[in-house]
């Protein structure tokens, strides 16, 4: 397959939309004192420069709907929920459009239209979603996006899966504890920090940074993760961010963390437990249910859902406290060294 180029005779422009039904906080959960708040937010985000490959796009606009705006696009709420509505909006421009061929056959200009409208709608969801996961990383379950309707000039195109992590376990075992420290940020203030750099501007995580970013990115769109594969990906961003080579793996996440964060009073053996935890399921020296498991009432399924829980909760909540950290900081990278007391 050989990548071939078609000049559009003239540029052609495209109104790109994002319509996002967010989950509102039920009353308790520790988001829901900051929802009002995160909505301000994400509509102050209005203005800022929009990254679409391949093209040129116009400031964003970000807006809330309204109900009557709301009310004519096909999506199903669910049950017992109340949804509030965000809208991002850009106008791209593309002047040409790329196709692979086995042959010297070129598409028509009609198709190579369609697909780059297409093309852009869904680049620059890719962007929304990178929105998405910087109001994540700042007011963690604040703002959770069930699903992503794409639409361009109007015509609505695609629906993609949302971005809907709650984290309020992480949150609540912050707060009890104290330790790792999650609190609430400015999302532009994130947003600004996630972008300084090419580690995850079109989704995909480079650096260590970049990577450890794009594990938490499946942290936050996986509602139904099981804890076993959320504590897989915790200790993924983890590693990226904490550690050097392949020995002592988690001593270097128990020393370091607690260099950045500030010393833990209580849980002294914390990250041990987590790799403990870790090791034990993925060497095959723990009982655990088959997918098709139903009988979730039994105590053997309480024992390993209760510690995997556990563990996935604390380490997903040490990721968020370290991205969260590194942002306040503006740390693009964690360089540690030693030093002798006098």
């Amino acid at each position: 397959m050989t990548g071939r180029t078609i000049q559009f005779p003239k540029p052609l422009r495209g109104r790109c939309r994002v319509c996002t039904p967010l989950l509102v906080p039920v009353k308790g959960e520790p988001s829901s004192m900051q929802f009002e708040q995160a909505m301000k937010e994400m509509v102050s985000l209005s203005g800022i420069a929009v990254t679409v490959p391949e093209a040129e796009a116009t400031e964003l606009v970000v807006r809330k709907l309204r109900e009557a705006e709301s009310e004519v696009l096909s999506y199903e709420t669910p049950p017992v929920r109340d949804i509030d509505w965000l809208c991002f909006e850009t106008e791209a421009t593309a002047t040409y459009c790329t196709y692979e061929s086995s042959d010297d056959a070129a598409p028509s200009l009609e198709i190579c239209e369609s697909f780059t409208r297409l093309n852009l709608a869904d680049m620059f969801a890719v962007h929304v979603s990178q929105i998405l996961i910087a109001a994540h990383i700042a007011k963690p379950g604040a703002i959770r996006a069930d699903a992503l309707l794409l639409f361009t000039d109007d015509r609505h195109v695609e629906t993609l899966p949302g971005i809907q992590g709650d984290f309020c376990m992480e949150v609540e075992l912050s707060t009890e504890t104290r330790w790792p420290p999650i609190r609430w940020l400015n999302i532009q203030a994130v947003w600004e920090w996630l972008t300084a750099d090419d580690c995850f501007t079109d989704g995909f995580g480079r650096h260590r940074l970049g990577r450890a970013i794009a594990a938490f990115s499946y942290l936050a769109t996986n509602l139904t993760l099981h804890p076993a594969i959320g504590l897989f990906w915790s200790l993924v961003g983890l590693e990226a961010l904490y550690c050097e080579g392949n020995l002592g793996l988690a001593e270097q996440i128990d020393e370091k963390s607690q260099v950045l964060l500030g010393s833990r009073s209580e849980f002294k053996r914390l990250t041990k437990q987590m790799y403990d935890h870790r090791s034990t399921f993925i060497h095959g020296r723990m009982d655990f249910p088959s997918s098709f498991y139903s009988y979730d009432a039994t105590k053997e399924f309480e024992q390993f859902a209760l510690g995997t829980d556990r563990e996935s909760t604390v380490s997903c909540a040490l990721l968020i406290a370290t991205l969260q950290e590194m942002s306040v900081r503006n740390l693009r990278k964690l360089r540690f060294s030693w030093a002798l007391d006098s």
